[in-house]
């Protein structure tokens, strides 16, 4: 669903584990269990990719999910809450111009 904290896109508080999406790759994801947070954001460039966007898909346990996508010409970055956080996805769109990531 829409965040309420406006530094966020998304936001899950339906787990004891609280999820909150960013609008760009560029700023931090946010777990919070109680007093306990923990943010991590990709180390690497992101500038090719979209805003995150809502949308369910399939993961790749077979499941349909709701997740947040952000999406650029070679690859998409697909994130989704579980009970324990936050599970995340790579849907390659071609071969990486190198083998770093």
């Amino acid at each position: 669903m829409k965040s309420s904290k406006k530094e966020f896109a998304f936001e899950n508080k339906a787990n004891e584990i609280k999820t909150y999406f960013p609008h760009h790759l560029t700023d931090y994801f946010l777990i919070e269990k109680g007093t306990d947070s923990l943010q991590f954001k990709p180390h690497f460039d992101v500038s090719e990719f979209s805003k995150a966007k809502s949308k369910m898909i399939k993961n790749m346990y077979g499941d349909k999910v709701s997740a947040v996508m952000y999406e650029s010409p070679s690859m998409d970055l697909v994130f989704y809450p579980t009970k324990a956080g936050i599970k995340a996805e790579i849907i390659l769109r071609k071969k990486p111009a190198d083998n770093v990531f």
